[in-house]
């Protein structure tokens, strides 16, 4: 039973009105633990610095300098599927494959028994990540041009918006 269906076995019906707060804590799934995460960055060993990892919406994603790499979800990760990693995981196990949210295109599945060898992890991992494109940079954002001594042109200069004049009179405030 996949995770989402499991999530929709565990719905729960009352006899008298609840608030609706509760009822979503009660149907909410688990997220993954930040013990997994933890014991996962000390198997990839945290000195070399190249993974980090950003909670998402109860979840996590595991990066390799500023790569996304992987997703850690209900304490299983799921790793982008490519033809790199595929090939160092088929050397020692089965290829599994699942979607990490409902919704979500296949990834590759490794369960938490399979993080042990902390050396074929790092392998797996940076086998896929150099096989993915890197990440497209952010684009600047836009500032007013400056003149080329670094004034602000006088159109600019001023904080406030400065209107047209008015060419229609405006009609009188009612009397109260």
């Amino acid at each position: 039973m996949g995770a989402a269906a499991a999530c929709a076995a565990q719905r729960v019906t009352f006899d008298r009105p609840v608030r609706l707060e509760r009822i979503r804590i009660e149907e909410r799934c688990m997220a993954t633990d930040p013990g997994t995460i933890d014991f996962l960055l000390d198997q990839l060993g945290r000195r070399r610095g190249a993974y980090s990892t950003k909670r998402m919406f109860g979840e996590y994603c595991l990066y390799r300098e500023a790569n996304p790499v992987a997703f850690v979800c209900d304490d299983v990760l799921f790793l982008k599927d490519t033809p790199a990693g595929r090939a160092v995981i088929e050397a020692a196990t089965p290829l599994q494959f699942g979607p990490p949210y409902p919704g979500a295109k296949l990834y590759l599945r490794l369960a938490p028994d399979l993080w042990d060898d902390g050396e074929w992890l790092a392998r797996v991992l940076d086998a896929t990540a150099d096989a993915l494109p890197a990440p497209k940079p952010r684009k600047a954002p836009r500032r007013p041009p400056t003149s080329p001594a670094g004034d602000v042109p006088p159109e600019k200069a001023t904080s406030r918006k400065t209107s047209k004049p008015r060419t229609t009179p405006r009609a009188p405030k009612p009397a109260r």
